[in-house]
């Protein structure tokens, strides 16, 4: 009896101990639930801004897609026009001209929103790993890839208007200026290399980065309807 009377209050203390590292435990792992709960919803609302970002990427795609197209309808008159000199209608060619300076517009997607979460550390966050690695491709790889080009087109269309065509066709005057043979044949390959070298080959860039972003923005829309996420505006 005595015993059991020593052993009782070593019981009770390891009782106690048991029962205090069970709720500490219990609290730990409540609180570290709650943790990621709230992680998962913070990285959920920052993809939801990011949305907002490819879907206005997306109109401004639409915009520039057609003012390229726009363009590519210039270069093909000039070329025309260049291949038969003495016909040139000089108004029509100063027009067309301008057109190529002044209206091409390239594309630089925003990345404000994927930047932030990447910095955060908030991508593991979303649990979605085939999302991530969509998103990791269209932005770390294709968008690098279209700004890239759109700087070189912009750079070196500036230079051919520079070096080229602005000594080789007089604007002010709708004529040829005092260029000789070998300055026209230049307008010309220089004409040709930004339609086919920059112009059709954008175009089909921005189409290529047209199927990627419309995958990320289904797939962005799915992720937020699963996770109760309100979207607004539409699809288009």
């Amino acid at each position: 009896m005595s015993d059991v009377t020593r052993g009782s209050p070593w019981s009770r203390i390891i009782a106690e101990a048991l029962l205090i590292f069970g709720s500490v435990y219990v609290a730990i792992f409540l609180d570290g639930r709650a943790q990621d709960r709230r992680e998962t919803r913070e990285a959920t609302e920052a993809l939801g801004q990011l949305l907002l970002e490819v879907r206005q990427d997306r109109a401004d795609l639409g915009d520039i897609q057609e003012a390229q197209e726009g363009l590519s309808i210039h270069y093909a008159a000039i070329l025309r026009w260049l291949d038969e000199p003495s016909g040139i209608p000089g108004d029509s060619m100063t027009a067309s001209l301008r057109s190529l300076e002044i209206e091409n517009r390239t594309l630089f997607p925003r990345k404000g929103s994927w930047n932030t979460m990447v910095a955060a550390g908030q991508l593991p966050d979303l649990e979605a790993p085939e999302l991530v690695t969509l998103l990791g491709n269209l932005y770390e790889n294709v968008i690098p890839r279209l700004e890239y080009n759109g700087r070189y087109y912009d750079t070196d269309l500036s230079t051919a208007f520079t070096l080229v065509i602005a000594g080789t066709w007089d604007s002010a005057n709708d004529r040829f200026g005092p260029a000789g043979d070998f300055e026209f044949v230049r307008m010309r390959q220089t004409v040709n290399r930004l339609h086919v070298g920059w112009n059709l080959y954008y175009l089909n860039l921005l189409d290529e980065y047209g199927v990627l972003l419309e995958q990320a923005v289904a797939a962005v829309e799915t992720y937020l309807n699963e996770h109760g996420i309100e979207l607004n505006g539409d699809r288009g």
